[in-house]
């Protein structure tokens, strides 16, 4: 189930990154808001690589033995970092977006 949850996650945030270089693409000339759009990418990419590390450990852990302490911790830190940096990519390009419409 996390393993399942961490894999959509990297789905959305890899397609959330194919939006923002639309986006970049279509307002490349407003730099606050290319800025912002940079910022919300970045907090995709980190959401990526922490969902990445946290499927390592639980595709390591498969086995049905459970897994140590270190990587349990290395598991709810990923776990929790991937999904902040979704969230705050999420708001980020919302608050772009808003910006754009008014």
């Amino acid at each position: 189930m996390v393993f399942d949850f961490l894999k959509h996650l990297t789905t959305l945030s890899s397609g959330s990154i194919l939006l923002i270089l639309a986006l970049i693409e279509k307002f490349a000339n407003e730099p606050h808001l290319s800025q912002s759009l940079f910022r919300s990418a970045a907090a995709f990419c980190v959401a990526i690589l922490s969902a990445l590390v946290a499927m390592a450990v639980v595709a390591f852990s498969v086995g049905g033995e459970k897994p140590s302490s270190n990587e349990a911790n290395v598991l709810a830190w990923g776990f929790t970092i991937a999904g902040v940096c979704f969230f705050f990519g999420i708001m980020l390009v919302g608050l772009t977006v808003l910006r754009i419409s008014m």
